[in-house]
């Protein structure tokens, strides 16, 4: 199967003029979406900030180079936050796969580009029975769309009160120790 990439103008025309399936807009959504699935497809320029601003949070800056890049843990890990891994369609193999098929190797990291391709891979593969752009915008819903700060979002932060940051910094060791 050859990678669409959601940055072409066949992408981003077929994501605003391609009908949504019925199925789609009455099917349930994952347990973590805020998001009304009806309302799908989605612009492009409405989803590609965020998944740029995933990619920023995830990414690691690679050697000489310096580019950003996202290896396979942290992809897996970002997928895992997200909750696409399920044991119906996306199994965590299944990810290493798109992983490897974006990247030419599992050893390779993931640039920004890349990883924009593998976003329409997980959308065919955990919504095969979706069209492409539709799939995306689900995707992008069910699971990206309650990411909302970036790298250097301080305003959750900045917005607490001493007493808070106190009880957060003595619970910190337990918190790591669940979400590692």
């Amino acid at each position: 199967a050859d990678i669409i990439s959601p940055r072409s103008e066949t992408a981003a025309t077929a994501i605003e003029s391609e009908p949504l399936p019925s199925t789609v807009a009455e099917g349930s959504t994952s347990s973590n979406a805020s998001y009304n699935t009806e309302r799908l497809p989605l612009p492009l320029s409405a989803i590609q900030p965020v998944l740029q601003a995933i990619f920023d949070y995830y990414a690691v800056v690679s050697g000489a180079s310096e580019h950003k890049v996202i290896t396979a843990a942290r992809f897996n890990r970002l997928l895992l936050d997200a909750g696409v891994i399920d044991d119906k369609r996306l199994s965590p193999g299944k990810a290493d796969l798109v992983f490897a098929r974006v990247c030419g190797h599992a050893a390779n990291p993931m640039a920004a580009e890349q990883f924009l391709d593998a976003i329409v891979q997980l959308a065919r593969t955990k919504y095969p029975r979706m069209p492409c752009m539709p799939a995306i915008s689900r995707l992008y819903c069910n699971h990206f769309a309650t990411f909302s700060a970036g790298p250097d979002d301080e305003s959750a932060v900045t917005n607490m009160d001493a007493d808070t940051v106190d009880v957060l910094l003595e619970a910190k060791p337990g918190l790591q120790a669940i979400y590692k």
